[in-house]
């Protein structure tokens, strides 16, 4: 096992002041201290919030504490029917909250934010806006051109690094998120500026309000400043191993071991005239005529060692072990449509060459 560490970041200074609020009343991340610290700065208009992706309204929401305790009017948008149903059941009596039952879109037409919340008495210029669904947030608040709340409270991708603008596909079947530069970069053109992040959410208020907070403490709000930056790093040997520091898999990932050598897509790879990556005890094939094709390493690893021993091999032992990983290749990418495009950028005709390059 190699050795590997990261060194503490050159730049330590933290300017999230705003962070020090830090508390849970039904939130998750110390938002309800943090917006309510947020507004004693600025002060409320109106008492009026949105929450998108509202869950039932109370379970790790940012704005159940503004209602129930702040008296706050509230629009909760949610998707699945049961949860919005339990929304009206957490408030019983309470016609300052509104549930929205309505999966958004993001074009012109009945299905927008805009439409929907036009259906409601809310102001244009609400107080505060929470946006949390697990990955087309970035979509949600750029969609949104009628309204503009003063505050921004948006879920980005904690394990994305600081210095990468990340934002997954205009498709709500998919939960891949963003990443704080990106929604730092989108803040820009909508007329907001940072002035909290927490692991999970970043916050932004319109540009008209962000002197306010210079009494707090915020007068820089680059993101490095305001966000500890993640140790997340991926890089390559020269064998074509590799190494990463992501402590884990989030969300679907998050209950299996992942270690520095957790991603290698070869397990097993041709360098230098052998094979590298396998354990120490697998260093020997049992059967060096039999490849392995049942699994993608296996197809990869027989791929490879076709095109460095093109030039020793028999044409029909070539042509025939060829064909089989092929074909296994192919019977794979009807069962995992991801591999697709590798193995449509690959073609048999690249074995052939023995000048072809094996790193």
């Amino acid at each position: 096992m190699p050795v590997i560490k990261v060194l503490p970041r050159g730049d330590s200074e933290n300017n999230n002041a705003l962070a020090k609020a830090y508390k849970n009343v039904y939130s998750q991340g110390g938002e309800d201290g943090i917006l309510a610290e947020i507004f004693r700065i600025i002060g409320a208009q109106n008492k009026w919030c949105v929450e998108f992706g509202a869950w039932d309204g109370v379970f790790l929401s940012n704005t159940c504490n503004l209602i129930r305790n702040a008296g706050w009017s509230a629009v909760m948008i949610e998707g699945n029917p049961e949860r919005c149903h339990q929304i009206r059941e957490n408030y019983p009596g309470n016609n300052k909250v509104i549930p929205l039952c309505a999966m958004i879109g993001f074009e012109k037409g009945v299905d927008t934010i805009d439409y929907h919340l036009a259906t409601t008495p809310i102001p244009k210029n609400f107080d505060l806006l929470s946006i949390d669904v697990d990955g087309i947030d970035w979509h949600i608040w750029e969609s949104i051109v009628e309204y503009r709340p003063r505050v921004v409270v948006i879920e980005f991708n904690p394990t994305v690094p600081n210095c990468v603008v990340f934002i997954q596909d205009r498709d709500m079947s998919i939960n891949e998120g963003c990443s704080a530069a990106a929604l730092v970069e989108l803040a820009k053109t909508k007329g907001y500026e940072l002035i909290a992040v927490t692991n999970g959410n970043c916050f932004f208020a319109v540009k008209e309000e962000f002197d306010k907070f210079a009494g707090a403490g915020i007068t820089d709000n680059r993101l490095s400043r305001m966000r500890t930056d993640r140790d997340n790093f991926i890089w390559c040997a020269y064998n074509g191993k590799i190494y990463q520091t992501l402590g884990r898999l989030s969300w679907f990932g998050k209950n299996y071991e992942f270690g520095p050598e957790s991603l290698q897509f070869l397990s097993e790879y041709w360098f230098h005239g052998q094979f590298q990556g396998r354990p120490a005890n697998t260093l020997e094939r049992k059967d060096p005529h039999g490849p392995d094709l049942a699994t993608p390493a296996g197809i990869l690893r027989e791929l490879h060692e076709l095109r460095a021993s093109r030039a020793k091999l028999k044409a029909e032992d070539f042509n025939a072990r060829s064909k089989a990983a092929w074909a296994a290749t192919k019977e794979l990418c009807s069962r995992h449509t991801e591999y697709v495009a590798v193995a449509a950028d690959s073609t048999p005709s690249a074995l052939s060459s023995p000048q072809a390059k094996t790193d």
